[in-house]
């Protein structure tokens, strides 16, 4: 609940530095996010994230994707999401699945523009006293 109404809100700030193979990443930004409920197993969230992101130190051997990177850009996007979960227990289901489908649309100012989709499903059975979990992205 968020205001005392039956919606989710995250919001969050990082600051991160990354060694790749071919290069090193350092980035920074914020995000917002907010979700409703719309019946017992499905939701809709909508989150909004801006990056600032420095590549360098890219190898000589680096693929030319990776040269074709260097420096300074920003991603500005918005991502909506349906997700529809029906696991037993959210921190430790044992049973039940928890499907999403996302586009984050990127390009709304900053230098990157682009389209993504995501499919994630996980699917998780009970065998005795384990729990067998499946998943695909």
């Amino acid at each position: 609940w968020f205001l005392d109404k039956p919606v989710s809100f995250s919001t969050g700030i990082y600051k991160t530095t990354r060694k790749y193979i071919e290069y090193e990443k350092k980035a920074f930004g914020f995000y917002v996010g907010f979700g409703k409920s719309l019946s017992e197993y499905w939701k809709a969230d909508i989150s909004y994230n801006f990056e600032k992101a420095t590549i360098f130190n890219i190898k000589s051997d680096a693929s030319s994707v990776v040269n074709d990177q260097e420096g300074t850009r920003t991603t500005s996007s918005i991502t909506p999401a349906v997700i529809r979960d029906t696991r037993d227990n959210y921190l430790d289901p044992s049973r039940g699945s928890r499907n999403s489908l996302s586009f984050t649309f990127a390009g709304l100012g900053g230098t990157n523009a682009f389209i993504k989709s995501l499919l994630d499903s996980s699917w998780y059975f009970p065998l005795g006293d384990t729990t067998f979990m499946v998943r695909g992205r």
